[in-house]
């Protein structure tokens, strides 16, 4: 049997990451973002996250809304430029090409249906919806 070693690493933390400039002059971001380097130095990205609604899109936005943890909030106006343009949607997806998971997982065993992340409505499935 084949021993595999990883380690888990939270980009939230961004104090402890070094960050890059990311940029292409086709985006909706004025001047690009900063990603942290990490996501560019490891051999695997595994995104994970659950299965809800954005409060400012009300749409399902799947993994793709999971790439705006991997931008820094402090310092930066990046949550004011994406939540005060008419191109949000865009812009998310934007951010996903800064960096490639090589797999994504979704907890959809309990549902954010409206309303989310922040006060929502979940739809119940697993043990605790039974």
């Amino acid at each position: 049997m084949q021993k595999v070693i990883f380690a888990v690493t939270d980009v939230r933390d961004q104090e402890n990451h070094e960050l890059v400039h990311f940029e292409d002059k086709q985006m909706h971001w004025k001047e690009g973002f900063h990603v942290p380097k990490i996501l560019y130095e490891v051999d695997h990205i595994l995104a994970c996250g659950c299965l809800k609604t954005h409060q400012h899109n009300g749409v399902f936005t799947m993994a793709l809304k999971l790439a705006v943890g991997i931008i820094p909030r402090e310092g930066t106006d990046y949550m004011r430029q994406l939540h005060d343009s008419d191109a949000m949607r865009k812009m998310i997806a934007e951010i996903n090409l800064a960096y490639r998971p090589d797999m994504y997982i979704i907890d959809g065993v309990d549902a954010f249906v409206s309303g989310g992340p922040g006060r929502s409505h979940a739809l119940l499935q697993g043990p605790r919806g039974r």
